[in-house]
């Protein structure tokens, strides 16, 4: 029987632990019978124990979240913990290789940041040089979408190896709703979902929700998210501020499952406007629900929403308006994005996403690392 050794050390983010979560679970669920699973976390991460799959070996390194501890840790220990637990192959979430492993390893990539143009900092630089150590180094690369794959060759050039595209599920709980398609029982509401981080370009959605708001006074935007930079919050209101808009803009935070699902069903349309996105959960969370999404070009997000996404250039909120109106004011128009959004979303269920996965370890088992 292999043995699978999944580094967590590097998940400190719902997002991270849902994508690592959701494949392991369904690799074990595949490959039970013919693999051992193990799960590495440090001391902050340690609680994703709890929603491991029944014997999967739960593993704890002594260290805390910080990146200079994984590194450090991983030079020191990896290799010995992982040879004395007799692994086989090593699951990477990071984008890079686990620090101090020398034995094969799938590395599944899913940050755009440190291939980005506007890329500044020394932390930045070192994750790149160690993403493209990963594409030179990796047993396989696995990518989060196309894009991905796609970004990673330009910027870093082709892997080593044959590379796989491994797309990320959502909740299956979400699929056993029944999505409301009626246009004229939604609300006149704009939502936007993720990290409210600064290039998620939310300036963006609120300058294109003000000129949308003049002719419409029942409008609203429904921003939720946490903030993880205060002061780009306070940019963000001090553009509600000036556009008069206090009153139409909730600032809701981090909301709990069942808040967030109906928020999904009440609004008119879906909002994602970023940047730099490998993937872009929420988006195909909304369109489960039947929810047409706007999405900016440039990043995964055109190829995750598919057809049930209309595609703006990025940084034009006039565009933005413009497709959002569409949505808002046309009910044909409406009907035909939202079943294009449910079809589409028929793609994000876990068992079809991990099944690249599956399928590698399927190839290792038989081939070994030369395979």
């Amino acid at each position: 029987m292999k043995h699978l050794l999944v580094d967590a050390l590097s998940v400190n983010n719902l997002s991270g632990r849902h994508v690592l979560l959701g494949h392991l679970r369904e690799l074990h669920a595949a490959r039970s019978q013919a693999w051992r699973f193990s799960f590495l976390t440090h001391r902050g991460n340690a609680a994703l124990a709890q929603d491991l799959p029944e014997g999967v070996a739960h593993l704890q390194a002594g260290i805390g979240a910080a990146w200079w501890q994984r590194a450090g840790w991983g030079a020191l220990h990896f290799d010995r913990l992982a040879r004395s637990r007799n692994v086989d192959l090593v699951f990477s979430p990071a984008g890079m290789l686990s620090p101090g492993c020398s034995l094969p390893q799938i590395v599944l990539a899913q940050n755009p940041l440190p291939l980005m143009p506007t890329a500044r900092g020394l932390r930045l630089r070192l994750q790149r040089r160690e993403f493209a150590r990963a594409q030179r180094h990796a047993w396989r690369m696995a990518f989060n979408s196309a894009y991905m794959q796609d970004l990673y060759a330009q910027q870093l050039g082709p892997s080593s190896r044959p590379s796989i595209v491994a797309l990320q599920g959502v909740d299956e709980a979400l699929y056993a709703q029944e999505p409301d398609g009626d246009p004229q029982s939604r609300a006149q509401e704009i939502l936007a979902v993720s990290a409210m981080a600064g290039h998620k370009a939310i300036e963006v959605l609120v300058d294109a929700f003000a000129l949308l708001a003049g002719d419409r006074p029942r409008l609203r935007l429904t921003l939720i998210g946490g903030w993880p930079d205060s002061a780009y919050r306070q940019r963000i209101e001090a553009r509600i501020g000036q556009h008069g808009l206090f009153a139409r803009v909730d600032i809701a935070g981090h909301v709990d499952d069942a808040t967030l699902r109906a928020s999904y069903r009440r609004a008119r349309a879906f909002c994602l406007l970023s940047r730099c996105e490998s993937f872009g959960i929420p988006a195909i969370e909304a369109q489960v629900a039947g929810t047409p999404t706007v999405v900016a070009e440039g990043t995964a997000a055109p190829e995750i929403a598919g057809p049930g996404g209309m595609v703006v250039p990025q940084d034009d909120p006039a565009a933005a308006a413009s497709a959002l109106a569409t949505l808002l004011d046309d009910d044909v128009a409406w009907l035909r994005y939202s079943e294009a959004a449910r079809r589409n979303a028929g793609r994000f269920h876990w068992s079809a996403c991990s099944e690249p996965l599956t399928a590698l370890l399927d190839r290792f088992a038989v081939q070994g690392a030369g395979g």
